[in-house]
């Protein structure tokens, strides 16, 4: 440090300052290096059942997602700083299907342990973390290479090299030590039917038409994540709600509206909001043929709807917003270039475009005591 001493007092400003700029920069190399390393490079874990492929998120997002065949396990912390993301894709292990026979297995029967939840967790953190500091390194060495093919002062970069070594390992171990706690779980949310399936295992009923191997499928995605729930967050509390709300997407001319109607009933949703692809050419007669006016009236809630880019046959050419229109629960969020409807559900608006609209509102056939 003594030839940064020596130095007029401004001078040593401006280079103390390059310095930490410098660190700070290769230390966010050396973040995106590591996760990139722990994504090319992922951590195998397995239990009895299952098997996963682990990585971190380049985001910091303080969640655990845990994607399955029917959607998404997203178990989120809080903790005083926002720590690396977690993304486990699992998967039934080769054979175990075939285990059970030509029948689907219970739920329970899937289900992996708590010591088993346990086990995949250190393991999953030892390879990460390893994983990690190894693209770390590699690409704090390849920039030193590089920094001293600029003939940079070697002290210069050993100091800038550790201090930003220490500050992309420590940030991180420092902001998971602290937020991926069991006392630390903010919610454990659940996306797609993923959510609907947990709650109403009689869904399983409706898979009668397909094969067993794709029930067995289901089955599997229940029992994981019944298991992460249970493990978690076990006496989560119901939270009350002034709205339910079914989102929907990409439906592309397929008559999902039975199991909507059911999910509808079974969880008293008060208006569904599909955000486009509705059909596949922008046809009216395409989702006439597919029963789509049919099913969507047959809901009995409030339908908003914008379309997509599979909903028009033209860019100037809509047919499908106004044979919408002419169904009594649809509202359309954009009936047409420059106009927006503002709508409100149960005491809930909708929030407009800074493009003047019209407030409409929605009412269901029936509603909630509560």
């Amino acid at each position: 440090m003594r030839w940064l001493l020596n130095r007029p007092h401004w001078q040593r400003t401006g280079v103390a300052a390059r310095i930490v700029g410098v660190t700070i920069l290769l230390a966010l190399v050396g973040w995106v290096a590591g996760v990139a390393a722990t994504t090319l490079f992922p951590t195998h874990v397995q239990t009895t059942y299952y098997q996963a492929d682990v990585h971190l998120d380049l985001i910091p997002n303080s969640t655990v997602s845990v994607p399955t065949v029917l959607g998404d396990v997203d178990i989120h912390f809080d903790g005083p700083v926002p720590a690396p993301g977690i993304v486990v894709n699992s998967q039934l292990r080769r054979g175990v299907l075939e285990a059970f026979g030509t029948g689907t297995p219970a739920i329970s029967a899937l289900r992996p342990s708590s010591a088993q939840i346990d086990q995949v967790a250190h393991d999953m953190v030892i390879g990460v973390a390893v994983r990690f500091v190894a693209g770390l390194l590699l690409a704090d060495v390849l920039t030193l290479l590089a920094l001293r093919a600029w003939r940079a002062q070697p002290r210069q970069l050993l100091g800038v090299a550790a201090g930003a070594t220490v500050l992309a390992v420590i940030a991180p171990t420092f902001a998971g030590w602290q937020a991926y706690r069991i006392d630390r779980v903010s919610n454990v949310a659940t996306t797609s039917l993923l959510g609907y399936a947990r709650a109403n295992t009689d869904i399983l009923g409706d898979l009668t038409h397909r094969s067993s191997e794709a029930s067995r499928y289901v089955v599997s995605a229940l029992a994981l994540s019944n298991a992460l729930q249970d493990k978690v967050a076990p006496d989560s509390p119901d939270a009350p709600t002034v709205l339910r709300v079914l989102f929907v997407s990409d439906i592309h001319g397929i008559d999902q509206y039975p199991l909507m109607k059911q999910i509808i009933t079974d969880e008293d949703i008060d208006v569904v909001v599909d955000s486009g692809d509705l059909i596949n050419f922008g046809d009216e007669q395409e989702a006439s043929a597919a029963g789509i006016f049919k099913g969507i009236q047959s809901l009995g809630v409030p339908y908003l709807f914008i379309d997509g880019n599979h909903d028009s046959s033209s860019p100037t050419n809509h047919p499908l917003l106004p044979a919408l229109g002419k169904i009594a629960n649809v509202h359309l969020l954009q009936p047409g270039p420059g106009t927006y409807n503002e709508v409100s559900v149960a005491g809930v608006t909708s929030q407009a475009s800074t493009i003047p609209a019209t407030t409409v509102t929605a009412t269901r056939t029936s509603r909630r005591s509560s």
